[in-house]
């Protein structure tokens, strides 16, 4: 079953608990402010039956998440203890909320494989990120699985 995000912030947000944790000027509110609310979690509610459960984790999320592995490995790992992730993803670490298991990040990589409209959503926002944060496309990695080259 799809279910949607929810966009209420919590007080126990990274930026209130941790006012000054990151510089004003770090890349995750740049992400959290311009390129987290453009994910459109409607293009990938065909990739969920409504006869089955909701997805384990917020789809923004998964799509984060997807997008932090081009930066390197071990992301169920890192996500709870990155602050600039935690603030990119509106996420909180009260009550466990930052935990991701690596195969709820896995099959959703699959299902995101599987369908069009999100692979262009997912190349929209990482362009617009890029561009965000006045990264060149110039020179890339090429080692990368799960950004495509």
């Amino acid at each position: 079953m799809f279910t949607k995000t929810d966009s209420q912030l919590s007080l126990f947000d990274v930026k209130n608990v941790f006012p000054d944790a990151l510089p004003k000027d770090d890349w995750s509110y740049i992400y959290r402010d311009r390129i987290y609310s453009l994910i459109d979690e409607e293009q990938f509610r065909h990739l969920y039956k409504e006869e089955s459960g909701r997805p384990n984790k917020s789809i923004k999320t998964m799509i984060s998440l997807l997008i932090f592995m081009g930066m390197g490995r071990g992301v169920a790992f890192q996500y709870p203890m990155r602050l600039d992730w935690l603030v990119a993803t509106r996420t909180t670490n009260a009550t466990g909320r930052a935990s991701i298991d690596h195969t709820t990040l896995f099959k959703f990589y699959n299902r995101r494989e599987t369908s069009d409209t999100a692979r262009k959503l997912f190349e929209e926002l990482t362009f617009e990120f890029a561009e965000a944060c006045g990264t060149t496309l110039k020179r890339q990695r090429t080692d990368s699985f799960f950004i495509l080259n």
